[in-house]
């Protein structure tokens, strides 16, 4: 599965994700300082 990698990443997390999942049902990975998100 392609993984979409956005980072670093500013503003509400919600509405970063809202946007995204009307563009793509890929694995999105949202990476941060010692972090990384799996959606």
């Amino acid at each position: 599965m392609k993984h979409i990698v956005i980072a670093p990443f500013d503003g509400d997390l919600g509405a970063i994700l809202d946007g995204i999942k009307e563009f793509t049902t890929e694995k999105i990975v949202l990476t941060q300082p010692k972090r990384c998100f799996g959606f």
